[in-house]
């Protein structure tokens, strides 16, 4: 047993060394002896320890998981502390941006934000103030450039339309947008632009009469000035417009008004003044010639009468100093006035008066005296100017308007060129033989002034187979007359 033993005991000494078996751990052996001299060998497996990373492995997973999701809940209340204010900040400004009035910030308990929010509001404010402030001021100028009656137009450096108000559309008869066109497609007026380039270059003001090309043409007195900024540098001009037309023509009409009275004067006084001395120097001593003599000065002093008397009538109409006294009259009887007036000078030139009154023509409502002047230089124009032996006839008819009264001649007619100019003073279509025939220029125009005075219109045409027809339209009486007028 001896060998036996030394066997077994070497062999359970080689199971229990780990390093008999690599790196892999062996398995546990041990051996006893028992009394009859057997060996009993129980043999255990150790088992295998798993590596230190596999064991802390879990722990570590889960320990990160954890902190992950702490921070994640930090980092997002932080966010919604601080994202909450920056979109309420963010809501104001574009509200600002929109012109806008924004609601109140969310107060912050960020420091650095709360002063931000404090910044935004005082900017807010701020701005707010600003546009109410140059809304106010553009409602102001607005109003202002709505209440000029002289136009304005503001130009860019370029000449290019920034600004028209109402005026300036009327007197250039401007429709439909206009920002940023240049001036002359505006304002067809060359030297107006060339004012105005003259301005933004030289930086200095302009003032010129331009006649702007209309139907008819207005005449305009532009003041253009350069609009400068802080520096003094030119940034546009703005140009005022004010119409003179009506002035130039009442200037006009004066300057014409005196060189014709004097001229209308001037004749009758040098023949006066002629004839008066010729007899002085010794015609008295011939009966006959001092006869003739005597008749020319008086028939020139009734001329210079009747020019007096026509001056002084236009002066009082223009002054207003003679109202109407309108009452109800009768047609027939305004007409059978007018036509005894003239009577004896129809009859000097063999002129046949003629009077159609139809049926049921209303009554007047004017002023006898007025209407009685009216239709007696109506008529004494037709007189004059009819041949001898022609007819000239009275019309009257009801209108919408109330009551036309019509004076038809068969005289030379009227060009048509001169019909727009007959009612003016001292106009003659033949001045020869308007002096010739005594007429001083003025009854036209004073018959004009009466009709306008009196509420109506006056009107002139020719028809072809000639004459001349002077259509009067007076207001009529609110009732027609109660029995119907024969015809003349």
């Amino acid at each position: 047993c001896g060998p036996r033993r030394r066997r077994a005991r070497a062999v359970a000494d080689s199971d229990a060394d780990p390093t008999t078996v690599g790196q892999t751990p062996a398995p546990f052996s041990a051996s006893a002896r028992t009394e009859g001299g057997w060996t009993v060998r129980a043999t255990l497996r150790a088992a295998e320890d798993p590596p230190l990373s596999h064991r802390l492995g879990g722990p570590l997973t889960a320990a990160l998981l954890v902190s992950l999701l702490a921070a994640f809940l930090v980092a997002a209340a932080v966010g919604r502390l601080v994202a909450s204010p920056l979109e309420g900040l963010l809501a104001r400004v574009m509200a600002v941006a929109r012109g806008e009035r924004p609601r109140r910030l969310v107060r912050s308990r960020i420091q650095e934000i709360l002063e931000l929010t404090r910044a935004v509001d005082a900017v807010a404010e701020e701005v707010r103030r600003g546009v109410t402030h140059a809304e106010e001021v553009r409602e102001r100028i607005d109003a202002v450039l709505r209440s000029m009656t002289e136009g304005v137009v503001v130009v860019d450096t370029e000449a290019r339309v920034r600004l028209v108000n109402e005026a300036l559309r009327r007197l250039a008869g401007v429709a439909g947008e206009v920002e940023g066109r240049p001036l002359i497609e505006v304002v067809r007026s060359a030297a107006l632009d060339q004012a105005t380039r003259e301005t933004l270059e030289g930086k200095e003001p302009t003032v010129s009469e331009i006649t702007l090309p209309r139907r008819p043409p207005r005449t305009v007195v532009a003041t253009t000035a350069p609009l400068l900024d802080a520096e003094g540098g030119v940034h546009g001009a703005v140009l005022v417009l004010r119409d003179v037309t009506e002035r130039r023509r009442v200037q006009a009409m004066r300057e014409d008004f005196v060189a014709n009275v004097s001229h209308e004067l001037k004749t009758p006084i040098a023949a006066i003044r002629g004839f008066a001395e010729t007899l002085l120097d010794g015609a008295l001593s011939d009966p006959e010639a001092a006869l003739d003599f005597v008749r020319t000065i008086c028939d020139h002093a009734q001329r210079m009468q009747a020019l007096v008397d026509d001056l002084l009538d236009l002066a009082a109409l223009d002054a207003g100093a003679n109202e109407p006294e309108p009452e109800r009259l009768s047609v027939r009887e305004a007409v059978d006035m007018a036509l005894e007036q003239v009577r004896a000078a129809a009859e000097r030139r063999d002129i046949h008066l003629v009077r159609h009154l139809p049926e049921g023509v209303p009554d007047l409502f004017a002023d006898p005296a007025w209407v009685l002047q009216i239709l007696t230089n109506l008529l004494d124009n037709a007189i004059k100017y009819s041949p001898s032996g022609e007819t000239v006839r009275v019309e009257a008819k009801g209108v919408p308007e109330g009551v036309e009264l019509r004076v038809v001649d068969h005289g030379p007619g009227i060009p048509e060129e001169a019909r727009e100019r007959i009612f003016e003073r001292f106009y003659r279509v033949d001045p020869g033989r308007s002096r010739e025939m005594g007429g001083t220029g003025l009854g036209l125009s004073i018959v004009r002034h009466l009709v306008e005075r009196s509420g109506g219109s006056i009107q002139v045409h020719c028809p072809p187979e000639g004459g001349s027809v002077f259509a009067v339209t007076l207001p009529a009486a609110e009732v027609p007359i109660a029995e119907a007028t024969p015809g003349g």
